[in-house]
């Protein structure tokens, strides 16, 4: 593919270049954004790759997206603009809304440059649709359809935020869950800046438990998000058959708190830790998944200094009082997961959920899990009650910590 690169830095343009070089591609350096527009006009390039914004450009990526934009027979050429590493969301929101068709924080990888280029070239060059065309007017998808060259298979999930499908990659056969936005959250900032956020999380922290990004994109009006699809249970799932035996529920939380132990030694906070969100595999082995409300320590910018994020039942005290979410705020979520999980019931629980918070927030002590399940080994039910300390500084030191102390009970116990 001819791409043209628009990258003032010396240091940073050479590594995209050899980065681009490595992938196959045939890279133009430009440093200026005025012969930059000339030549895109006139060399059939076909994707552009610039610098949102630097000092000293007469042009830079922002104002050339736009200038591509309004220029109706290049209204279509792809854009993909980059960012540092630590940009604020307000410039995403701003490459976003200058038309973009993604955004790429730097420095990075060859592996997820490959995967940026790769998705711009299946746009380009996709077949016909094998199966039915995705309609935007539909009020529901007729499935299989076809979408940003996967074949959606069959829905997950739904919300607020769009939908999550099984698809099936059309170019390898590899099946993933992908998710989309609604295309009304194109305006909305606040989904926007989450959206890129997960997937520069996804990007930037991999590790066993943590699912696995696959793909991201913009196709029919909508953006995208690929995963690997994860063929299992949800915990939630797994809880409608009833009580799960002490090892497994052991072994599923275990490998749960490695997965948040990854993310909290990467300085991420992942604020949406719930038996929904675990996927059980055939073997026990439990994998954690969305991480739509993840952000960084220390990062206030994408709540609201009202809002309160995550789901009710699994809010620590803290975040129930407004204060931030940190590191003992998902080990609070995860001890609630293990105590439903043994006790098949909720620490909490209440008419209402104001007043399910008001519990929470008060410090009401939860009914302990050996009076509901008595053969619960006690130290077990110490580590579970640990977790959902109303004081955070009381709570298991890390989520590593948690995981050693939950091998422990991982084991079956043997046969007598």
């Amino acid at each position: 593919m001819q791409i043209a690169l628009l990258e003032p830095d010396p240091e940073q343009g050479a590594r995209l270049a050899d980065q681009l070089a490595e992938c196959g591609h045939e890279v133009t350096r430009f440093k200026e954004g005025s012969r930059t527009l000339l030549r895109l006009r006139a060399n059939g390039f076909k994707l552009l790759i610039a610098r949102a914004r630097a000092e000293g450009l007469d042009l830079d990526g922002v104002s050339l997206c736009k200038a591509l934009r309004e220029d109706w027979d290049e209204s279509a050429m792809p854009v993909v603009l980059t960012l540092p590493a630590e940009a604020p969301e307000e410039a995403i929101l701003e490459v976003l809304q200058a038309g973009a068709n993604d955004c790429l924080l730097t420095p990075t990888s060859a592996a997820v440059l490959r995967g940026k280029i790769a998705a711009v070239r299946r746009a380009l060059t996709a077949p016909p649709p094998r199966t039915r065309a995705f309609s935007l007017r539909e009020e529901s998808v007729a499935l299989p359809a076809s979408f940003a060259g996967y074949d959606l298979l069959e829905i997950l999930g739904r919300g607020g935020f769009g939908a999550v499908f099984r698809a099936r990659r059309v170019n390898d056969g590899r099946d993933v869950a992908l998710k989309m936005l609604h295309p009304e959250n194109n305006d909305d900032g606040l989904a926007l800046a989450r959206f890129f956020r997960e997937v520069a999380l996804l990007h930037s922290v991999e590790a066993p438990h943590l699912v696995k990004i696959v793909d991201t994109g913009f196709d029919q009006g909508r953006f995208f998000l690929a995963t690997d699809y994860l063929p299992g249970r949800s915990g939630a799932e797994l809880l409608e058959d009833g009580l799960s035996p002490v090892h497994d529920a052991a072994r599923i939380c275990a490998g749960i708190a490695r997965g948040l132990a990854a993310l909290h030694a990467a300085g991420v906070v992942h604020r949406d830790v719930k038996l929904a969100n675990m996927i059980v595999d055939d073997e026990g082995q439990a994998t954690l998944v969305d991480l739509g409300l993840a952000k960084e320590r220390g990062d206030r910018s994408l709540t609201a200094s009202s809002d309160i994020v995550g789901t009710a039942a699994y809010l620590s005290p803290e975040v129930v009082e407004n204060r931030e979410a940190d590191a003992a705020s998902d080990l609070y979520a995860l001890g609630v997961c293990l105590y439903e999980l043994v006790t098949g019931r909720k620490p909490h629980v209440a008419a209402s959920v104001m007043g399910l918070l008001l519990k929470i927030a008060t410090g009401e002590p939860p009914t302990p899990p050996r009076e509901l399940r008595p053969e619960l080994p006690a130290e077990l039910e110490a580590l579970i009650l640990s977790l959902l300390e109303h004081d955070p500084s009381l709570r298991p030191r890390s989520a590593e910590e948690v995981a050693r102390q939950l091998d422990r009970f991982s084991e079956a116990p043997s046969a007598s």
